[in-house]
C-alpha cells in the first residue's frame, strides 16, 4: 500500500511538471516494463485442496451470517460504500473545478501528489500508534476529520485552500481506513477472513459506479462547492452511525 501511495505521489509529480502527454507516454512504457518482468516472479507452491469445494455464492452467504452477528462488522461494509462513493464523486469533481480555476491538470496533478504526501503520513502515524489505542478511535476521527474536510473544500473552493485539504483528506482517510481492516482482521476466524474480507469489497465497489452514474447526470448543473458539502454531510454522518 506504501508503494501505492508512493506511486500515486511520483504521478502526480509527473503531471505537474512535465504535462499530460508526456505522464501518458511514461505510464504507457511503465507497464510494458512490468510486462516484461512479470514472468520472473516466482510463486511458492502450493499443495491443491482436495474434496468439494464451496462455491462463491457460499461463500458469501457465510460471510453475512457471520456480519450480522456483530454491529461493527455491519457497519464496516456500509462505510466501505459511501468511502468509495465519496471518492468516486471527487474523483469527477475535482478536475473540472481545476480547470475553472485555471490550474488544469497541472493543478489535479499536484492535488494528488499532495494528497498522497498526507496518506504516507497517516499510514506512518497509525504504524507508530500500533496497539495503544483501539481501532475505533481513529477510524472515528478520520470520518470526523474527513467530513469537516469536504465542508471546507465547499466553502473555500480556492486552489491554495484545495491543496492544504488535499494534504488533510490524504492523512484522514488513511487514519480511517487503515484502522478499519485490522478491526475487521481481529474480530473475525481466521478460517473466515477470506469470506469476511470479499463482503465489504463487493460492497463497497458498487458505491463508486453508481456515484459515477448520478454525478455524470448533475456535474454541469451544479457547483462543484454542493458535491463537496454533500460528501462531507455523508461523512459526518458516517461519523454519527460509527460512534
Amino acid at each position: 500500500q506504501e508503494a501505492w501511495l508512493i506511486g500515486t505521489l511520483a504521478g502526480g509529480v509527473l503531471v505537474a511538471t512535465l504535462g499530460p502527454p508526456v505522464a501518458i507516454l511514461i505510464d504507457g512504457v511503465s507497464f510494458l516494463l512490468m510486462a516484461a518482468l512479470l514472468p520472473l516472479v516466482k510463486l511458492r507452491k502450493r499443495e491443491m485442496v482436495t474434496g468439494p469445494r464451496p462455491s462463491i455464492f457460499a461463500d458469501m452467504r457465510s460471510g453475512l451470517r457471520l456480519i450480522r452477528r456483530s454491529r461493527t462488522l455491519t457497519l464496516i461494509p456500509v462505510i466501505g460504500l459511501v468511502l468509495n462513493g465519496v471518492l468516486a464523486l471527487v474523483t469527477v469533481v475535482t478536475p473540472k473545478l481545476m480547470e475553472q480555476l485555471g490550474a488544469g491538470a497541472a493543478g489535479y496533478g499536484m492535488f494528488l501528489a499532495v494528497e498522497s504526501v498526507g496518506a504516507l503520513l497517516g499510514g506512518g502515524l497509525i504504524a507508530w500508534l500500533g496497539n495503544r489505542i483501539p481501532a475505533r478511535r481513529p477510524s472515528a476521527a478520520g470520518l470526523l476529520a474527513c467530513g469537516l474536510i469536504y465542508l471546507v473544500m465547499a466553502r473555500f473552493s480556492v486552489y491554495p485552500v484545495l491543496l492544504g485539504c488535499s494534504l488533510l483528506l490524504g492523512f484522514a482517510f488513511t487514519v480511517l481506513n487503515v484502522p478499519l481492516n485490522t478491526l475487521m482482521q481481529s474480530m473475525a476466524p481466521a478460517t473466515y477472513l477470506g469470506r469476511m474480507f470479499g463482503v465489504p469489497g463487493t460492497v463497497s465497489t458498487l458505491g463508486m459506479p453508481i456515484t459515477l452514474l448520478l454525478v455524470s447526470l448533475l456535474l454541469d448543473r451544479y457547483p462543484a462547492g454542493l458535491f463537496f458539502a454533500c460528501s462531507g454531510s455523508v461523512m459526518l454522518a458516517g461519523c454519527l452511525a460509527w460512534v
